[in-house]
Formats: C-alpha cells, structure tokens, sequence
C-alpha cells in the first residue's frame, strides 16, 4: 500500500508517522513505533564541527542522524511492506541552508534521496490544514514546547500546496517540558529534607526520582493533584496539587509567551490576523500552556502534541500529488551537488592584536618592580639590618668606654 513517511527527531523522543493511500483516498497520519532509537539527542548538533565520539571513534552528528533515519525507514520498510513514496525530515525553523544542506548530504551518502527537509512550524502548519482549510494569504502562529527547547514561529500560506516561513525563534534560554521535571524534582527534594540522601540506600533511590516526577507531570494534566512515593520504607510520601505545579512553571511558560508575542510582532502580523494559534511538542499537554495560549488567541488554539511528524506525513503526501510543492520547499540556497562543498554560514571576524615580546629586566629593576607587599618586606628587612648594625656598635662602644675617654 502506497504511503507517505514523516519524521520529528527529538532531543528526548523521535516521533514518526505514515499516511496511507487508501482506495484512491490519503488517510489521516497515523504514528508509528520506532524500537529503541529514540532521542539521541544529537541532531541540533549538525553544523558543530566538534564531533561526537561513540565507541572510541569519532562522528559527525550529520553522520548519526543519517543513520537514526535509515534504521527508520528500513523498520517502516519492513512493517509498510515496501518504501514510502515521499519522507519528509523536519527539522527546527532557525536552521538555515548550510545545516539543512549538511543533513541532505549526510543522507544522499547513505542511498536515501527521496527526502525532503521541512521546518518544524511548516510542518505543523500543514497537520493543521489538513483537518482545516488556510485560505492562500492565511497566516498561522506555531508555538512548538518540547523537552528541552521552545519555538515560535509564524508562517503564511502561499498557495494551494505550500507555506511560506515569516518569522521564528526560540527563547533566550532553553526552556522545556525537562526544566518542568527539574522544578517538581526540587519541590519533592524540598518536603524530604537536607539529610534525607545522608543514607548511601536513599541516595539510589534518590537516583530514580526524576523519572518519577517527570511521571506526575504527565499525570497532573489529568489529575488535579498527584502522590509521588519512593521505593523507600520509611520514605515520607509527597503529595502536589496541580495548582502548587502550575504555581512553579509559570515563569518558564510565561518566558515562552513573551517569546511568541514578539515573533508575532517580528512577522509584521497583527494578533488579531492570525487564523489560528498551533500548539505542537510534548509539553503542551500541560494545562497551564494551553490556558495561556489561549488568552494569547482567544477561541483559536489547535492542540497536537505530535504534529510535527504527523504534518510532515501531510507535506510528504501534498509532494507526491503536486510534485512542484517539493521545489518550492527545498531552498535553491540548498547545494544539490554533494561532490562540492557546501558554503558555511558567515561567522564573526577575530581580531587579533600583536603584543611585543616582553623586555629582559635586570635583578635590580626586578626587585624594584615586585608587588607592592614584596616591597615593603624587603624594605623592613633593610632597616632591621641597620638598625641591628648601629646597636651592635654602640655596644660595642659602651663596653671599652671609649665615649667617656674623648
């Protein structure tokens, strides 16, 4: 059965998902299982020259990402039954040319051609219209939180097939749904005490603990509180409602809504204009995240934790039925031949000031041009040594009686 292949990579989780053709008709994107080669992590490091080493040997991070994505096609090869028709890689909004171009080599080395590269809020805009209809000139916010990373993103619709990126970017600092994890591992570490991990037992407990919290996070945006008990007897159990959760992360989702209102204003998009608000990324199913989006865009929000991969999945089937749409989202600045190398973006000058060699100094100008407390010890010493030499002679005069013999 013919199908189209979208993938999200994660620095925590790697979401994938196909769109089936059926009886003449695409299928809504459907996720699919990807084993054990989730969230590696490494894919916002394509553009370091600083490899990365695995096993003793070093590699590029354009390298393993190439690989994650072979283990996924080949896996949903073996389940599909045969290859997609179109794979669309979506990768983050700031990302320019070179990182893209880095990437689409990495995979052209390894016998994958048939993949576009598409940003993140692109993609999400095309989930979104896929259930519903962005007139050509229609303008969508992107708000993406996922682990360890928020961006926000505004993007046009441009015609019947595509999407134009208007503006994007991320928070000052990193801000995700793993600072949230952070936030409720202190509050936990608090109720139990400074001397709770004195005991070597509760100190392994306590290595547990974050995955734990990261568990009542999820279960507080369905449960209005929630009990988080350690493997420990005598462990005291600590209870947090989803008020006193809400009260500790809203500082960070603030942080991001600030972030969204001015890539709204970066865009030259009038909040009112937008045609709807898409909430994308894991943590979004935080409550708080969807309340506050929705002050920011009242009555607009669309909430799909995964729909990056899933408008992926979308993008790809939209290429295979209008081929044209695959050039208007792979950038002529994009080098298509993978035998020459790839322009690097521009990076800041380094200025270098000559310095003179230093001046040889003789002891006597050393001496003299020592700290000041080395200074004034050497200048003590010097009038100690006087001052025992003029009593040594005085003694000495006091003793023959010569002063009384003039």
């Amino acid at each position: 059965m013919p199908y189209t292949l979208g993938i999200d990579v994660g620095t925590v989780s790697t979401t994938v998902a196909v769109s089936r053709l059926r009886h003449g008709t695409w299928s809504d994107a459907e996720l699919v299982p990807v084993g054990d080669k989730a969230g590696p992590g490494y894919v916002r490091r394509i553009g370091d020259d600083v490899p990365l080493v695995l096993g003793g040997e070093p590699y590029r991070a354009s390298e393993l990402t190439g690989e994650l994505v072979s283990h996924i096609v080949g896996r949903v090869d073996r389940e599909e039954g045969g290859p997609p028709e179109q794979i669309v890689f979506a990768v983050p909004g700031t990302w320019g040319a070179y990182r893209r171009g880095l990437l689409h080599e990495a995979l052209w080395r390894i016998g994958i051609e048939d993949v576009t590269v598409l940003a993140q809020p692109i993609a999400a805009a095309e989930w979104y219209a896929a259930g519903e209809p962005v007139d050509v000139g229609g303008v969508l916010a992107v708000y993406a939180l996922g682990a360890t990373h928020c961006e926000c993103a505004v993007v046009r619709r441009t015609s019947a097939a595509t999407f134009e990126l208007l503006a994007c970017m991320e928070t000052g600092e990193p801000v995700g749904g793993a600072d949230f994890d952070d936030l409720l591992v202190e509050r936990v570490r608090a109720e139990l005490g400074p001397d709770f991990d004195a005991d070597p037992v509760a100190r392994r407990v306590l290595a547990g603990l974050r995955q734990r919290c990261a568990a009542a996070k999820e279960e507080l945006s369905r449960a209005a509180e929630v009990t988080i008990r350690l493997p420990l007897d005598g462990a005291p159990e600590v209870t947090v409602t989803r008020d006193e959760f809400e009260e500790l992360i809203h500082p960070l989702v603030d942080s991001t809504m600030r972030t969204l209102q001015r890539t709204v204003r970066a865009a030259g998009v009038e909040p009112a204009d937008l045609d709807a608000l898409v909430l994308v990324g894991r943590a979004v199913r935080v409550p708080l995240v969807r309340r506050m989006a929705d002050a920011a865009a009242p009555g607009r929000v669309a909430v799909e934790p995964d729909g990056v991969a899933k408008g992926a999945a979308h993008a790809a089937r939209t290429m295979v039925a209008q081929p044209g749409s695959v050039a208007a989202y792979r950038p002529a600045t994009v080098a298509d031949d993978h035998d020459e190398d790839l322009p690097r973006p521009p990076r800041p000058p380094v200025v270098i000031t000559e310095l003179e060699a230093p001046r040889r100094r003789s002891a006597r100008r050393t001496a003299w041009e020592m700290a000041p407390g080395a200074r004034l010890t050497a200048l003590g010493l010097a009038v100690l040594v006087i001052v025992v030499g003029i009593w040594l002679t005085l003694a000495s005069g006091f003793g023959h009686g010569s002063w009384y013999g003039m």
